[in-house]
């Protein structure tokens, strides 16, 4: 039976057999195959059966869906073709085995996933809670880069304020001084 089997990295995080003629991956709970990531959109690409052969199609992902590293809108499926959707990879497997071989696509695997994996639900909602806090985890320390960089930033702007400030204080004094003058001049020089 034809299936799709879904990687992070280099872990398989399940095997879907395509029962139907129509599998839906996205983000949504709903999808067939839901990968819960910022990455995917709602309802990134399905997978169909249509003419006697199985077909991937983006559904107008923000992101796009590639196929063996080729961005595609709709596209025939091999065995061992490698669908990428953000950072997951999804080999298409005409057989009912792993295919151990997909090329740079996808992970290689090593001899402690060779064998079957399968997760539940909760497994795999346990990994991609993982993955989100490592993104987040990522994300907290680029923060804090930038946060440092502001800082300095700020900081020299200070820097800058304090010269630029002189130097209103400068061209401040030379009005009052200029005006003074004109006034003294403008009072001595009219008629009484």
């Amino acid at each position: 039976m034809p299936e799709l089997t879904v990687f992070l990295k280099e872990r398989m995080l399940g095997k879907f057999p395509i029962t139907k003629t129509e599998m839906l991956i996205g983000r949504d709970a709903t999808n067939d195959i839901p990968i819960d990531n910022t990455g995917v959109s709602r309802y990134h690409a399905r997978v169909i059966y249509q003419d006697q052969r199985y077909y991937c199609m983006d559904e107008f992902s923000s992101n796009g869906t590639y196929v063996n590293g080729m961005q595609i809108k709709e596209h025939p499926l091999e065995d061992g073709d490698v669908i990428q959707i953000a950072k997951y990879h999804i080999a298409f497997s005409l057989a009912d085995t792993t295919p151990h071989a997909v090329g740079n696509m996808a992970p290689q695997l090593s001899s402690a996933t060779e064998s079957t994996t399968l997760f539940s639900l909760n497994e795999m909602n346990q990994l991609l809670t993982e993955e989100k806090q490592a993104e987040a985890t990522g994300l907290h320390s680029r923060m804090a880069g930038f946060e440092h960089e502001q800082s300095e930033l700020e900081k020299q702007q200070k820097q800058k304020g304090g010269s630029k400030g002189k130097t209103f204080l400068i061209t401040f004094i030379a009005f009052i001084v200029f005006v003074a003058a004109f006034l003294f001049i403008f009072q001595y020089l009219t008629p009484k």
